[in-house]
């Protein structure tokens, strides 16, 4: 790869689309305001009234899909190699999830989501501002903010951290689809599905930073620092945006890490002081009586419609929510899965699914119970407040606590830092998405995409507010939603085979099914590591990449200690077997092109190398033994009829992806060649032969050889 290329480091084809749409929406939003505002409303409605039914039926999929594998028989496969432990601890692990999951949406919405149903509860359930309708704002709050939403994300995350860490291949949404695409995700229709990511996550995400810096300025409003305009805002993301940048360009394990453990910490400080200064005994009371409620009408808040009382709520909160949450699947899916190597699949799932669930059920609690409990029994104000502008809910519930200043700027810290941290982790996702795969991006991309963001939310705040922030995540999340139901598929399809094979034992072994080193091992068969993809980053990703020579066929415990049967079998052997795993399965004339890229190979490039070496050696009175084959080479260093070493290289062709499921892997598999040292000591991880000329082999021989010998 040339160091251009190195340094551009990006997929083009998902790179440029993504970027050229992102921006013409900045620029078309920018000059044609007004006609922006026109359209995203009208497109709400459409969508919202022919395809509501379709959210409603596939988020319910989601969630029951991934209870399912909870407690199936798939929970205890490891996301990961078998013995790989998890990256980080249990407490930094939730504070990230928490913390890119929900955040910003989670601190605007808290107040003002139970104190807007509280004043209109949906389809005459209850008159407003009653205890009853007080029930009603707080079972929907709860059933738009619990189990599906982060079962939508379990989906992704799940999917991205078994195909990748499992089977190696990318880190990407393609790579979720492989078992039905085959080696197409590489090609046009896996492009097309990152560039539907990036834009769902992008819009996604601006979303929340609208909202966000909406609430940023009702606070600083409050405190009479700066009072409250759109101009402000915008001012305010920009200022947002850049801290967001020089976090994200700090990377995972420092910036995002510490702001995501700095937020959950501030937040829980906000949490225990509301908690305690407000009427601690009915919010313990309340919160048993909200789960309980919110369990009891489980089933039937999952399937409302709304078909007989008008469909103006879920409009405006249910399909909001799903759309929102699917928008964001690929933001958090993937960066939950970033951060979640090493766990099993049940591990995950109940970490993802009820952790993160149970807090923000408490943090709703204390915060839409405490608003409530102003309104029934105390003084009121918080309907009429959040009516008139519903960014200023949290710091009017805050004003009628005590050390209302304190508080208040608190809560503008935990806004801003959950402000950076949505736009760091989403900025990263978007970076892995159209890197092709890349963990650790260039500097600039992380840059741009960081800005992208900030400029989308301005754009989507002057043309509507809040409607074209809900419109944006309505309409980029349909899309996906489609192809999160492929992706179900796919999973379900992946563990169920992997669980087959692992079932077989000897008549796999009899079919000389070869599988993963890094993914199951089955007795009788030869494990083979798997070569990865150039499209990732082997150094930064700290993949180990080797290729161990396969044995032509496996045996069982029986066959293993007649070893002349073994040996008799190599006769047979066909010269096809030898040059690669699953022969059958590739078309002759990929075998033929392999065969003479390795023969070239040796003769063009291993055996000058060889002569070189012998032509300087002898000078030193050493003698020289060099064997020469179409596959493999090697020269072996006497002195005084002492072996002094032997270097070889061997030749081999494997699949571009030798994927662990043989069913998966599609009759026009392309092949890369590989070579691998080989010394007394041991073999080494292979290379590709294109990168390896007879310098090269040169010095790697001259590396070994140091080791060893002393001229005089």
């Amino acid at each position: 790869m040339s160091e251009k290329k190195k340094k551009l480091a990006v997929n083009p084809y998902v790179f440029f689309p993504s970027a050229f749409i992102a921006l013409v929406f900045v620029l078309i939003g920018a000059c044609f305001t007004v006609q922006v505002s026109n359209f995203v409303n009208k497109l709400q409605d459409f969508i919202t009234t022919h395809f509501g039914w379709l959210y409603i039926l596939t988020v319910a999929g989601f969630l029951f899909f991934v209870i399912w594998l909870l407690f199936s028989r798939f929970g205890n496969i490891k996301l990961g190699n078998d013995d790989d432990e998890p990256e980080f601890s249990m407490l930094t692990w939730f504070a990230m999830l928490f913390s890119a999951g929900m955040g910003i949406g989670l601190l605007f919405y808290s107040v003002a989501e139970p104190v807007l149903i509280y004043n209109n509860p949906p389809g005459g359930a209850a008159s407003p501002q009653t205890i009853n309708a007080a029930k009603e704002a707080m079972k929907y709050t709860f059933f738009h903010w619990g189990l599906h939403a982060w079962g939508i994300y379990i989906v992704i995350g799940l999917a991205l951290s078994y195909f990748s860490y499992r089977h190696k291949l990318p880190l990407q949404i393609r790579s979720t689809l492989y078992p039905v695409l085959g080696e197409k995700i590489f090609g046009f229709w896996g492009n097309l599905i990152e560039t539907v990511a990036v834009l769902g996550t992008l819009f996604g995400v601006a979303t929340s930073l609208g909202l966000g810096v909406m609430q940023v300025n009702s606070g600083l409003a409050h405190l009479n620092i700066l009072s409250s305009s759109t101009l402000n805002q915008v001012i305010l993301i920009i200022a947002i945006t850049l801290m967001a940048t020089i976090s994200v360009v700090s990377g995972v394990g420092r910036g995002i890490r510490r702001l995501s453990e700095l937020n959950l910490f501030l937040g829980l400080i906000l949490l225990a002081f509301v908690f305690f200064a407000g009427p601690t005994t009915f919010l313990l009371r309340a919160f048993a009586a909200n789960v309980g409620n919110y369990l009891q009408t489980f089933l039937i808040t999952t399937f409302q419609t709304d078909i007989f009382h008008g469909t103006k709520f879920q409009k405006t909160w249910t399909l909001f929510y799903w759309g929102w949450w699917i928008a964001w699947s690929p933001f958090v899916g993937m960066f939950i899965a970033r951060v979640s190597r090493g766990r099993t699949i049940r591990q995950f799932i109940a970490g993802v699914l009820l952790v993160p669930t149970i807090l923000t059920f408490i943090w709703l609690t204390v915060f839409g119970d405490t608003a409530l409990h102003m309104e029934l029994v105390g003084k009121g104000g918080m309907v009429t407040a959040v009516n008139n502008n519903i960014s200023t809910a949290i710091f009017v519930l805050l004003e009628k606590l005590p050390f209302q200043a304190i508080t208040c700027f608190l809560a503008v810290l935990v806004v801003v830092f959950f402000f950076v941290t949505s736009s760091d982790s989403a900025s990263l996702v978007v970076d892995i998405l159209t890197s092709g795969g890349k963990k650790n991006p260039p500097v600039w991309q992380k840059i741009f995409w960081a800005n992208a963001e900030g400029l989308v939310a301005i754009i989507l705040l002057v043309a509507g507010g809040l409607t074209a922030l809900q419109t944006a995540v309505i309409t980029t999340a349909l899309p996906f939603c489609v192809i999160m139901i492929a992706i179900c598929y796919c999973l379900w399809k992946a563990l169920k085979t992997e669980t087959e094979i692992k079932k077989a034992g000897k008549s796999i072994a009899e079919k000389e099914v070869f599988l993963s080193k890094d993914s199951i091992a089955v007795p009788g068969v030869q494990p083979v590591e798997t070569p990865i993809s150039e499209s990732i980053d082997l150094e930064s990703e700290g993949v180990h990449t080797s290729v161990q020579e396969q044995v032509s066929e496996t045996s069982t415990s029986e066959d293993f200690k007649n070893w002349e049967k073994r040996l008799e079998r190599l006769k047979s052997r066909r010269q096809q077997d030898y040059l690669t795993s699953q022969p059958d399965t590739i078309p002759k004339e990929k075998l033929n092109e392999a065969d003479k890229k390795l023969k070239e190979f040796i003769f063009n490039t291993v055996k000058p190398a060889f002569i070189s070496i012998e032509k300087e050696l002898i000078k030193y009175d050493r003698k020289i033994r060099m064997s020469i084959s179409p596959h493999q080479a090697s020269i072996i260093v006497f002195n005084n009829g002492i072996e002094e070493l032997y270097y070889g290289i061997r030749g081999k062709a494997y699949h571009r992806f030798n994927y662990s499921f043989p069913s998966f892997n599609p009759k026009d598999v392309r092949l890369e060649c590989f070579a691998q040292v080989v010394v007394r000591s041991g073999s080494r991880t292979p290379y590709q032969i294109s990168k390896f000329n007879k310098r090269n082999i040169i010095h790697d021989f001259l590396n070994e050889y140091e080791k060893w010998a002393l001229l005089s």
